[in-house]
């Protein structure tokens, strides 16, 4: 990797050891702090929780699908498996990883952790495992440099292919929830059967509209700069209790941002874990 410029108090700053240059990286591009005193945390609740049960809707033909659509990534984490593997074995894998799926989102918060394993825990938790949490991040080139601006490196998480599954379970749970209770405004794409050319034919019917009655069609574009980076979690928290969302799955979601890491690949090594208190993962 070559060496990284940075701007520190007006100053401009060349990172050539490697140590540095993760540094820089996860400041840029994670927007996270690189001091030793920044320590993972949960994001609060926006209620107190009580001892409440979230039925699991998950059936084995609703994993095998899941795994299906899983992409074939041949990078895994330390510890972990990986993606191809995991597709391969799926037919094997499923009716497990169903019941692992609904032991996850089944919870009682007032039960103590009394048990050997963390898979048996689950059984009472709306509990998300910290190995799913525990990210590795590795850095791409973009198509335009210099590669000496941080921001033209793409940061790319990799976590374990068995968490990604159980975040699957939970984004479908969620948007049943949505489309159940007609969440999601008309206009919003990138959703359930809302393609990019959705949007496409959409803006094409408002300028001919317009340019029927003779009018002029203008269009204004935004582009939020690591807007997922900024998101506050526990404002996030607040609006799904707002709306109406179940309090059993804003408490999975919850354990899902609590106490997030990763660590940052480059060649040759890889860093030390930085805690990741902001934003989506």
């Amino acid at each position: 990797m070559p060496p990284l410029i940075e701007e520190e108090d007006g100053k401009t700053v060349t990172h050539s050891k490697s140590e540095d240059q993760c540094n820089c990286l996860a400041r840029k591009l994670l927007l996270v702090p690189t001091d030793s005193d920044n320590k993972a945390t949960a994001p609060l609740l926006p209620f107190v929780p009580t001892k409440f049960c979230l039925t699991p809707q998950l059936s084995r033909a609703d994993v095998q699908k899941l795994l299906r659509n899983m992409l074939r990534l041949r990078a895994t984490v330390k510890g972990g498996v990986l993606n191809m593997l995991v597709k391969i074995c799926q037919d094997v894998l499923a009716p497990d990883l169903t019941e692992f799926c609904k032991i996850c989102l089944v919870s009682s918060l007032t039960t103590e952790l009394t048990f050997n394993r963390p898979v048996n825990a689950c059984f009472r938790l709306s509990y998300h495992p910290t190995l799913f949490k525990t990210a590795t991040t590795i850095v791409l080139r973009k198509p335009s440099g210099p590669y000496s601006i941080p921001k033209n490196w793409r940061p790319i998480a990799l976590l374990c292919p068995i968490g990604k599954l159980f975040e699957s379970a939970i984004t479908k749970a969620l948007t049943s929830i949505a489309e159940e209770n007609d969440m999601i405004p008309s206009q919003q794409m990138a959703f359930t059967g809302r393609t990019t050319t959705t949007a496409l034919v959409y803006i094409k019917e408002i300028i001919r509209a317009a340019w029927s009655v003779g009018k002029v069609a203008s269009l204004l574009s935004l582009d939020m700069s690591g807007a997922f980076n900024r998101v506050n979690r526990a404002r996030l928290l607040e609006i799904l209790h707002e709306k109406g969302v179940p309090e059993p799955l804003i408490v999975l979601i919850q354990s899902f941002l609590s106490y997030r890491t990763t660590t940052i690949k480059i060649p040759g090594t890889t860093s030390h874990p930085y805690a990741v208190n902001n934003g989506i993962p």
